[in-house]
């Protein structure tokens, strides 16, 4: 039974992080405006207290968040199975182990996230969700490549052997799905509208959120074009 250590999270807890998190900072703000008006603080220096203080805030708040999404452990797989054993249980993955046989994978694939990280995506049937596993440090990339190339040898064996029951286990990117493509053409209106709205008017927004915001769609995008014109 081959071995890695990896991080562990799940597509469904990123989305929930991401909710809760808004939410949050939304409140924060408003609790910070109102305390703002109580004190009566204004100006120039209200501005910087408020934004200093909002932005630690934020970033403690991303950071908590992020290591309550990714828990480490170790993945491990025989023939048409695949074991993951958690380090440790955390709020949100509170059973240590995890046993998935390939009958209960819709799809299983290995990409690059935007960064160029590796991740082996694995959609599962029941209950219903994404799971993605990434070595510990970009270090173990190359290791990470020979270890899914082994666990992809036995997928392909598998696959051969229910060719007559109708269930295959798909290598589907998560850029070829619905929603990545979906998001790329919002993400591509926006950039598209907010440039157009910052050559009509300069103070229509920050140079530099202009240049963050670009930062991130840009190669997104461009990563779901590149993933669904291959598979044409």
């Amino acid at each position: 039974m081959e071995s890695f250590q990896i991080k562990y999270s799940e597509g469904r807890n990123l989305a929930i992080i991401i909710i809760t998190m808004m939410l949050v900072i939304a409140a924060l703000v408003g609790v910070m405006l109102f305390v703002f008006m109580k004190m009566d603080i204004e100006g120039d220096i209200g501005a910087i207290i408020f934004g200093v203080i909002i932005t630690l805030c934020s970033i403690l708040l991303v950071v908590a968040f992020l290591v309550m999404f990714k828990v480490k452990g170790v993945v491990s797989f025989s023939e048409n199975l695949i074991e993951i054993n958690f380090n440790k249980s955390t709020l949100l993955y509170k059973n240590t182990n995890i046993k998935i046989p390939f009958s209960n994978i819709k799809n299983a694939v290995l990409e690059n996230d935007t960064y160029n990280r590796k991740v082996i995506s694995l959609s599962i049937v029941a209950p219903s969700k994404t799971i993605y596993l990434a070595p510990i440090s970009n270090d173990e990339n190359d290791n990470f490549d020979q270890f899914w190339n082994s666990l992809d040898a036995l997928i392909q064996k598998y696959n051969q052997s229910q060719k007559n029951t109708g269930h295959q286990i798909q290598h589907k990117s998560m850029y070829e799905q619905w929603w990545a493509k979906l998001l790329a053409i919002i993400c591509a209106v926006l950039a598209i509208g907010i440039c157009i709205a910052k050559i009509v008017d300069q103070d229509a927004i920050s140079t530099w959120r202009l240049i963050a915001f670009l930062a991130y769609t840009i190669p997104f995008c461009f990563i779901v074009y590149h993933a669904n014109k291959k598979k044409k």
